[in-house]
């Protein structure tokens, strides 16, 4: 069969292979169409989506935390925290510490919370601190004086507001009831510690959200009392009741 095109006369192996190029022109064509559709839904979804979410940057002090498997904290009943000792050089900040702690304490909701000053003359009368071991004579004592069946002690071990916020705690709670020790915590939060931003910038979305732009989660580098909330909330989510 001879087939008349435009220009002159076609063979059947030419119009074979005409059919065959004007096939593999149609799959091309609708080749790359697919893939340009594919290429507008990708930059459609990444601007309206963004990058995936990163996995959050979980805080863990390892070695430097301590919570008794044989007890359940949801257990005790009543824990008064003693205001912190201030070993730094910053006259105010263990209060201010202590504050922080205690509002972050409250939120868990695992016990009965009360708070003491450092200048309550009970405290005062058994020195209380995180580095001296008490005696049973006074562990009794100290559970009737503040009606309480744990206490939690301990100190602020160094304090910097600037070049870089900067803040060393250390703490533990003690059963009064026997002596035991049920949890305790000694740690360094620096914020130029990339770890400890990025765990800034967690804390902020899942716990601020607004209200600081333009800074946003950055406010904590630079803004001590910010940087105390985050340190308490780090500190008291290392405090769990046993499942």
């Amino acid at each position: 069969m001879v087939v008349l095109v435009a220009g002159g006369v076609q063979t059947p192996d030419c119009h074979r292979v005409l059919v065959e190029d004007v096939r593999n022109g149609v799959g091309m064509s609708l080749k790359y169409s697919l893939m340009g559709f594919v290429g507008v839904v990708f930059c459609i979804v990444s601007m309206a989506g963004g990058c995936k979410k990163e996995k959050p940057v979980v805080f863990d002090p390892g070695a430097n935390c301590y919570l008794a498997t044989g007890k359940d904290v949801a257990m005790i009943g009543r824990v008064t925290l003693v205001e912190l000792e201030n070993l730094s050089t910053h006259p105010m900040i263990s209060a201010d510490v202590s504050s922080s702690l205690y509002e972050e304490l409250q939120k868990k909701n695992l016990f009965g919370l009360a708070r003491v000053s450092i200048d309550d003359p009970i405290a005062q009368g058994l020195f209380l601190n995180s580095s001296r071991t008490l005696s049973y004579e006074e562990l009794d004592l100290l559970r009737k004086s503040l009606k309480t069946d744990a206490i939690i002690i301990g100190a602020v071990t160094q304090y910097y507001p600037y070049p870089r916020l900067t803040l060393g705690l250390r703490l533990k709670m003690i059963d009064l009831r026997d002596g035991s020790l049920i949890w305790a915590i000694e740690q360094l939060w620096d914020t130029t510690d990339k770890s400890t931003e990025k765990r800034i910038e967690c804390y902020f979305k899942s716990q601020v959200r607004s209200g600081y732009e333009p800074l946003n989660y950055r406010v904590a580098l630079v803004s001590p009392r910010m940087f105390l909330k985050f340190v308490a909330h780090e500190t008291a989510s290392t405090l769990k009741a046993r499942k």
